[in-house]
This record gives C-alpha cells, sequence and structure tokens, in this order.
C-alpha cells in the first residue's frame, strides 16, 4: 500500500533538466541576425548582455533588439556596432534620472542605427497581439503622433465595427525570434518565479518562435517551485535553457517580494552613473568594457569584482529603513544650507497645481512620469490638507499601485517604493485599464519633456534633421488615456516652441505647463496657452519680470488678466522636497 501511495507524490526534481551554464546557453541558442527581445520587469537579464557582448563583438551579428526600455549595461552592444536595428519606447540613460545618452544619439546622427520608436503600451501590445496569435491589436495610443506617421507600416487607424463614427487604431502583432529573461528562481525544467510588478510581463516569451534563456538568481527544487506557484507565471515550456547566475540583474536590484529563499539587493546607483560617465567618450567607454566586461570572463569573474563589501550593502539597502541611516547623513547640507533652485521651484510649483486639480477634478488615480514630474507628485502626496483628500493612489507605468513614495532615491521605479504599494500589477493594467478610458476616468497624469508647443504638444524623441533625445516611454500613453495632463518643463525658446517639430505626446489632454518661470493654462478661445501665475523675487518688477518669461517663449505669449504671483515654498516644505533627493541628481 505504501508504495502504491507514493506514485502519487509529486517528485522533487521534475522534468527535463535544462541548466547549462550562461556561456553554453549563448553560444547555443543565439545566432546572427536574429531578433532578440529583452523581457523588462523592474529589473533587466544584465549578466545575458554581458555575455552576449563577449561572445558576438567584432563579429557583426546584426542583431534587431526588442526592449521596451533599453537603458544601463545594454549600451555597449549598441557602441560596438552589434546591434542593426532596435524597436523600443526608451532608448537612454535611466538611473538616477533620464536623459539622452551619448552613444545612442552619435550613433543615430551619423545614421548607423535605425530607432523604430513607440510608446509602451502600443509596443506591449503588439507583443500581446503575437503571444495570441493575432494579427494586430487596437490600442488608444500613439493616434495623433509622429510615431503613427513612422509607424505606417505596423499602425492603422481603422473605423471601429461597434462604435459608429468612432476610430481606432491597430497595432501590428510582434514575434520575435527569442526572449531573454532574468527571475528570481527557476526549477531545472524552467519553471520560473517572476516577482511584482510584473512590467511588460511575459507575453513577449510568448510572443518569441523559439521561446527563452532565463537566468535566475537561484534553481531551486521543483517542490519550492509549487511553494510559490502563484508567481510562476513563466512556464518551462517556454524555456529553452535556464542559467543559475547569482546577481544576475547587477546593475539592477531584485525585489524577491517576500520569497525568502531569494535574497533581495537594491539598484546600483554609483555603478549605473559610472555607466553614464563612460559613455561620454568613446576612450572612456572602451576601457569601461575592458575592465567590467572583457577583463571578467565568467560572470563569477564579475562578481569577484564587484566585491563582497558592494554586494552586503546592496543587499543591505533593501532593507525597510535602510534610507534613514543614508538621508540622514546628509540632511545638513543637502536640505539646509541651499538657496531654492530653479528645478526645485517648478516642482513646488507643479506640486500646488496638483493639489489644485485633485481639489477640483475629484481625480482618483495620479501617474507622474520619470524626472520632475514624479517629485512633483511625491510632493504633494505629502502636502494633503484638511481640505483636500490626497489619499488618492499613486500608479506608476511599471505596476506600482497605491505607493507612498520613499525618501533618499528619487528615481521613479525605486525599489524602496514598491515596498510601499497596495497592490501591484503590469502595463497592461496601469496603463491599459486605469488610465485607457478617458471618457470616464478619474485619472490626472503628470509629464515632462524636452519641448512643448503652444498647443500642449510634447516632444522627447527627437529633434529633426538628426537629434535624438530618449522617446516616449509611457509618457503617450498617459496623454492618450487619461482625463487631464499637467506638464512640467524647463522653459527657453528652445524649448517652449510654436509647434514641436515631432509630436511625442499629443496636447489634446494638456491642460497645464509648469516652468521654472511660471505656469501657463489653455485657453478655452483658441486652446493655447497663456500666463495665468509667475514668479518674482522682492527685488524685481512685474513688467519687468511678464517681459523676460515672453522672451522665453517661442510664441506670441498671452497673458491672463487675473494673473497671479507665487510664493515661494517654507523651509519646512523646502526640506521635504529635499528629501527625495538628497545627492541633488535632479535639482540642481
Amino acid at each position: 500500500m505504501r508504495d502504491l501511495y507514493s506514485q502519487f507524490t509529486p517528485l522533487s526534481f521534475e522534468g527535463e533538466n535544462k541548466v547549462l551554464s550562461l556561456t553554453e546557453a549563448i553560444r547555443r541558442f543565439i545566432r546572427p541576425e536574429m531578433s532578440l527581445h529583452f523581457m523588462s520587469m523592474h529589473w533587466r537579464p544584465n549578466a545575458i548582455i554581458y555575455e552576449l557582448f563577449r561572445q558576438f563583438h567584432k563579429k557583426d551579428p546584426k542583431f534587431i533588439f526588442i526592449a521596451t526600455f533599453v537603458i544601463g549595461p545594454a549600451v555597449i552592444c549598441f557602441h560596438s556596432g552589434m546591434v542593426k536595428k532596435v524597436i523600443t519606447t526608451f532608448l537612454g540613460d535611466s538611473h538616477p534620472f533620464p536623459g539622452p545618452n551619448p552613444v545612442y544619439v552619435n550613433l543615430f546622427r551619423d545614421r548607423k542605427l535605425e530607432i523604430e520608436n513607440w510608446s509602451v503600451l502600443s509596443l506591449n501590445q503588439r507583443l500581446m497581439a503575437g503571444a495570441m496569435n493575432l494579427g494586430f491589436f487596437p490600442t488608444r495610443s500613439i493616434l495623433d503622433s509622429s510615431m503613427a506617421d513612422e509607424n505606417s507600416e505596423s499602425f492603422s487607424v481603422v473605423d471601429s465595427p461597434f462604435d459608429a463614427g468612432k476610430r481606432v487604431g491597430v497595432v501590428k502583432s510582434l514575434r520575435p525570434d527569442l526572449s531573454l529573461v532574468h527571475g528570481l528562481a527557476a526549477d531545472q525544467y524552467g519553471n520560473t518565479i517572476l516577482a511584482p510588478p510584473f512590467g511588460e510581463d511575459i507575453y513577449g516569451v510568448l510572443a518569441s518562435k523559439e521561446g527563452a534563456i532565463v537566468t535566475v538568481d537561484r534553481i531551486v527544487s521543483s517542490d519550492l517551485i509549487r511553494k510559490y506557484s502563484h508567481m510562476v507565471k513563466l512556464p518551462g515550456h517556454l524555456v529553452k535553457a535556464v542559467c543559475e547566475v547569482p546577481f544576475g540583474a547587477h546593475p539592477n536590484g531584485v525585489n524577491n517580494q517576500k520569497v525568502p529563499e531569494i535574497e533581495n539587493y537594491s539598484d546600483d546607483i554609483d555603478f549605473f552613473i559610472d555607466i553614464r560617465k563612460a559613455c561620454k567618450k568613446q576612450s572612456s567607454l572602451d576601457l569601461w568594457i575592458e575592465d567590467w566586461v572583457l577583463g571578467c570572463e565568467t560572470h563569477q569573474d564579475y562578481l569577484r569584482k564587484l566585491g563582497y563589501g558592494r554586494i552586503n550593502s546592496l543587499k543591505g539597502r533593501t532593507q525597510s529603513d535602510s534610507w534613514m541611516y543614508e538621508v540622514n547623513c546628509l540632511v545638513d547640507d543637502a536640505v539646509i544650507n541651499k538657496e531654492l533652485t530653479s528645478p526645485e521651484l517648478m516642482i513646488w510649483i507643479c506640486a500646488q497645481k496638483i493639489i489644485e486639480k485633485v481639489k477640483n477634478g475629484g481625480y482618483k488615480l495620479i501617474l507622474p512620469g520619470a524626472g520632475l514630474s514624479n517629485l512633483a507628485a511625491w510632493m504633494a502626496h505629502y502636502l494633503q490638507d484638511s481640505n483636500c483628500d490626497l489619499s488618492v493612489n499613486l500608479i506608476s507605468e511599471w505596476g506600482y499601485g497605491g505607493y507612498h513614495p520613499q525618501p533618499g532615491n528619487p528615481f521613479l521605479f525605486n525599489d524602496a517604493n514598491s515596498r510601499t504599494c497596495k497592490f501591484l500589477s503590469d502595463v497592461g493594467m496601469t496603463l491599459g485599464c486605469f488610465f485607457s478610458g478617458y471618457e470616464n476616468n478619474e485619472c490626472l497624469g503628470i509629464l515632462g519633456g524636452a519641448q512643448i508647443d503652444k498647443n500642449g504638444n510634447i516632444n522627447s524623441t527627437r529633434i529633426p534633421p538628426m537629434t535624438y533625445i530618449t522617446g516616449s516611454g509611457g509618457a503617450n500613453d498617459v496623454v492618450s488615456g487619461v482625463k487631464e495632463v499637467v506638464a512640467v518643463i524647463y522653459q527657453d525658446k528652445n524649448r517652449f516652441v510654436e509647434k514641436v517639430p515631432y509630436i511625442t505626446s499629443p496636447g489634446c489632454r494638456v491642460s497645464t505647463v509648469v516652468s521654472q518661470l511660471g505656469v501657463f493654462e489653455k485657453s478655452e478661445e483658441n486652446g493655447e496657452f497663456c500666463l495665468t501665475a509667475y514668479f518674482s523675487n522682492a527685488q524685481t518688477d512685474r513688467e519687468e519680470i511678464i517681459s523676460s518669461i515672453k522672451e522665453n517663449c517661442g510664441w506670441e505669449l498671452k497673458v491672463s488678466s487675473k494673473i497671479e504671483r507665487i510664493i515661494p515654498p517654507t523651509n519646512d516644505q523646502l526640506q521635504l522636497l529635499r528629501m527625495f533627493d538628497p545627492w541633488a541628481y535632479f535639482v540642481k
């Protein structure tokens, strides 16, 4: 009878053993001219990028890279000429603040790289169509943007078959050759634990013709996989090879979401900053690659170079109270003894407008983009008073829901914020569901950008003929879906322009713009922005200030008859603001 019962007991190690070294997995399954999808969650498969570079640099493999965000170490593959085309929503630097990367800017200028621009949701919907074996997928995103014109072979506008008189965008399905993934843990068959927030989710893997190569921080038994089956988003039948690569997401961090068998580690901001510095010159990036990639023959060599102290520090920073110790060391110098800067003023003004919009508009969700916009939303979150209930949920496009912004790290998707979330989801839920029904929703978007015109159109992609910025990210999806948008953009004649040369995000729902000089709101008469509030110090004449604001505007600016003067923040309010960016990454 005992033998009979044992037949019904699941095996501790089930399925084909697909465990390979990372070196062998890349050698066996990746070929020149493949389209490679890099799965984007909170972290990226960075160890795979290093090994891909080791095996293919100087071989001209002509890869096509598909990734929601192309950031961090991925730049080395472009620098070496391995990539002929990239399909993405954001191509640039991200940590600790977003901006253009000289490598991508120069490659685009010299016509050595083809960039296919999408928004976060529209690219994800292309992969969803591929995953579902559909030819296309409907979307609200990228309508009336320059991306719609650029991508005419993969995007079309059609009449809705069920809503007479309405039009809808459709995106063509996208099917990569192979996906590259980093997960928390997997068994030998490749059943992989992925921790929320799920970002783009696994549609790219499901759409890939040849499945996925997966790296994980730890290979575990099938018994442990069963224990956390609710987090096994990626089943083993989709996996070609699984590789145990501890710290395989570095310099991104990994949040284990209470799977104690796997250790947390935080984003290595200093490492990201070092890459950014190296990218300023070809020679310095060559030296960085020689040091950190070619100089480390295996991932173990890479970990030894990182060092025990640095690895332990990154693990320690995932503790819930770690920010207290870091920020406390900087409070006196970084928070108190400096004058108000222009970026800080923009954040302060924008925070006031957010509070006003929530009071008057009854918003339930606020989605800030990266940059000054997210710091303004965070500031507003803490400036609640008895007349304004800002217990509305802060949402990030990547799947953070109802989070409570933490001091110290100003990066929008920082790990400390994810630990304060009341719910975690993915891009399809945040951008596709929460924010896409703009006729009925109660959502407020806060966005930045490189340029804005008098009608609210925002450009964050490129300036003709060949200057590349970064791309849309989720900005277009926000503008395409929410009820109202507040933009926060630095003002000069090159940024406040008559008409943007590239529409990343159409201006239809951009109602307000905040600059370091004042507040601009749309006129109901002509749909153009006019000046409604200005900032001044006690020593400057009002007419002189307004004249200066007009001189720094690229269109003939109208001034409201009820123009207001902006009052600067108090010392306590300024101290609160600076707690979010004590290293002054954003507010210099």
